[in-house]
């Protein structure tokens, strides 16, 4: 289980990296949201 949550994290913080250079891919800006939305 704790592979799964090293995996949600490196996928958050490279969509948070995308987005915030302006990548605008509906998926990347989904994981994205998603990772602040868990981190809540």
């Amino acid at each position: 289980m704790a592979r799964d949550g090293q995996y949600s994290v490196i996928r958050s913080a490279l969509a948070s990296f995308l987005v915030q250079n302006g990548d605008q891919n509906q998926v990347v800006i989904r994981h994205h949201l998603n990772g602040l939305i868990q981190r809540s």
